[in-house]
């Protein structure tokens, strides 16, 4: 996985693709355009709050898998 995070990494940020695999998608924040103090919060709760939740026991099968995909 570090070879590869060694090549491709460098790749991506050289590309400029880096800002287009982590932008958020259009129009995303725009129920908090414009807003302060607690309609902001309350605009980014909602936009926030359709997200999966996961546990610490699924991060450690998550990154078992990972290891095991992608050994170092």
């Amino acid at each position: 996985m570090k070879r590869l995070n060694t090549i491709l990494l460098p790749l991506i940020i050289w590309t400029g693709l880096a800002p287009a695999l982590y932008d958020p998608p259009s129009n995303y924040y725009d129920a908090a355009a414009g807003k302060s103090g607690p309609e902001l919060k309350l605009a980014l709760a909602g936009i926030i709050s359709n997200h999966t939740v996961r546990s610490y026991a699924d991060a450690r099968t998550i990154l078992q898998t990972l290891d095991a995909v992608y050994p170092k």
